[in-house]
């Protein structure tokens, strides 16, 4: 029994110690135009992308290699009023982000990556309905691939549950609002977790012995 009391004390504990942190952006609150990193939370970040094959010393490119990168030359990621733009309001009602024109890619910057990633699609019908939202690993591996119908209005991308995902690359050809990133928490967040952990041991142990 008090085996039981004290493992359930533990589970507590590490339940509360160490939450998944969704951070959530709708882009409202903020005039259309202004840049999307301006509303960064958590150090995520959002980049125009582009695919381009790795180059050699002589500055050829290198067949094969090709991986989405930052785009460095062109505009910044905006936020907007998709209206503006003659296409369907937000879910949000508000801003969304502009992926019109050219791939969007989110990056996070934890070590850990995160593990689950949602977006909705703007409200209206044009676009593509066979693109895919691309998932990947800080070695620019794909982990996943999942759907992203334009041509339904407010489609909701959801990678489900992923793990170590650090990049993630939106198509273009549309608005993409509340974006959800639910994150992985750090190494050092579970060391202080496990700090956490020693002191119930030592305090059911307490309790144990009275």
């Amino acid at each position: 029994m008090k085996t039981s009391h004290t493992m359930a004390l533990l589970l507590a504990g590490l339940a509360v110690a160490v939450p998944a942190r969704a951070t959530t952006f709708t882009f409202d609150g903020v005039a259309s135009g202004r840049s999307a990193n301006s509303l960064s939370q958590a150090g995520i970040t959002f980049q125009a992308g582009i695919l381009l094959p790795d180059t050699n010393a002589e500055g050829l490119d290198v067949p094969g290699t090709e991986k989405w990168r930052v785009d460095f030359s062109a505009p910044s990621v905006t936020v907007d009023n998709p209206g503006l733009f003659g296409r369907g309001i937000t879910p949000s009602g508000g801003n969304a982000l502009n992926a019109l024109f050219q791939p969007v890619i989110v990056l996070y910057p934890g070590s850990s990556g995160f593990s689950r990633f949602s977006a909705t699609l703007d409200n209206d019908t044009f676009g593509d309905a066979n693109l895919t939202v691309g998932f990947y690993d800080s070695n620019d591996r794909l982990i996943a691939s999942v759907r992203a119908d334009q041509t339904v209005p407010g489609y909701v991308v959801d990678s489900g549950v992923l793990n170590g995902v650090s990049k993630v690359v939106l198509p273009a050809g549309g608005f993409y609002d509340n974006v959800t990133v639910t994150a992985v928490p750090e190494p050092s967040t579970w060391a202080l977790a496990g700090v956490g952990l020693a002191a119930l041991i030592w305090q059911a142990r307490r309790k144990s012995q009275a």
